[in-house]
């Protein structure tokens, strides 16, 4: 079974998939971390672009990057509108840095989620847990815009970064 296969109806990508709705339209869109989800094909962009660590499946008019962010990341001179970043920080061994490099690339907004204090251990890849809201806002250097915490065993904090506020 594919990742995105196991995780299609969680909740928290219903809410990513709204929030990509209504922040259309705009110019462009990058998931950074995408595995081989369809994250970067929801919301009304002109140009859609997912960067990934590994070869991950094409996606229909979604320019596909591999590599690491933020060392791969497209045109790095110019700014995204939207950056997504879906359970990534979790692994991150520098989760400060790796949170300002998607602020200084974003221009509209940074939506991110992570597993929300998952007791340590409870999967051997993630190098935060627990994470907890103080954390993600400690490593963002504000406080989220918006915040959706979903429901159920394995919670998942979903947070929008309204980036036109704080520039």
């Amino acid at each position: 079974m594919s990742h995105w296969a196991g995780r299609a109806n969680l909740e928290y990508y219903r809410v990513v998939k709204d929030w990509l709705t209504a922040l259309g339209p705009r110019t462009s869109l990058i998931d950074v971390g995408c595995h081989d989800t369809p994250v970067a094909t929801w919301g009304d962009f002109r140009l859609r672009f997912s960067i990934d660590g590994q070869d991950r499946p094409e996606l229909p008019g979604v320019t596909k990057i591999v590599g690491m962010w933020p060392e791969h990341r497209p045109q790095p001179e110019s700014l995204f509108s939207v950056i997504t970043c879906l359970q990534v920080i979790e692994h991150v061994v520098e989760p400060a840095a790796f949170c300002a490099s998607l602020c200084a690339a974003a221009s509209d907004a940074v939506i991110l989620s992570v597993p929300l204090r998952w007791p340590r251990g409870t999967e051997r890849d993630h190098k935060h847990d627990p994470i907890s809201e103080s954390m993600i806002a400690q490593w963002m250097g504000r406080q989220p815009n918006l915040t959706h915490i979903t429901v159920g065993r394995c919670k998942r904090g979903v947070f929008l970064y309204d980036m036109v506020k704080i520039l």
